[in-house]
């Protein structure tokens, strides 16, 4: 997400996990914080998804879908997901022609049309970080259903039976 029209915009690093029983807490960030294995193991990972998954799907079975940026498949990360028992979409088995099927997608093109409705322009990256923030506390449980829901028909799945 980015603010303001200059040669070279600042940027913030967005992270979150949505699921039919909401949103996780967001990881917001300097665009210029290299995220690699490591950094998205402890920050998003473990601080994020396990709590988030703990809290709203202890019984469920779940399947953590992430994009194709390296980090989200080092050897570190799939480690975790792995003792945590997370079940996730293989890199081989992740399309990269295919975005609009991965709810998050959705998420993030929603996300950013109301960061910046009617023109808005952030003057820094303080005042960035909390109209996405503002934004995102207005997302809700039935708002992320109806991502999954368009995912799982466009992958040709009945939504009741996932």
């Amino acid at each position: 997400v980015k603010f303001s029209k200059k040669k070279y915009e600042q940027k913030l690093l967005v992270r979150v996990a949505i699921s039919r029983k909401g949103i996780s807490d967001l990881l917001i960030a300097p665009s210029g914080l290299a995220i690699n294995g490591e950094v998205y193991k402890e920050k998003c990972i473990e601080q994020r998804l396990v709590p988030f998954v703990n809290d709203h799907h202890k019984n469920d079975d779940i399947i953590f879908w992430p994009d194709l940026a390296s980090s989200h498949y080092a050897e570190e990360v799939t480690g975790t997901l792995i003792f945590e028992k997370f079940d996730y979409v293989e890199k081989y088995e992740n399309p990269a022609n295919l975005p609009e099927c991965r709810p998050i997608e959705r998420f993030w093109s929603i996300l950013k049309s109301k960061v910046y409705a009617r023109n808005w322009k952030a003057k820094n990256l303080n005042q960035l970080e909390q109209r996405i923030r503002q934004v995102q506390r207005k997302y809700r449980k039935k708002i992320c259903n109806r991502f999954l829901i368009a995912c799982y028909v466009k992958l040709g799945m009945q939504p009741d039976t996932v």
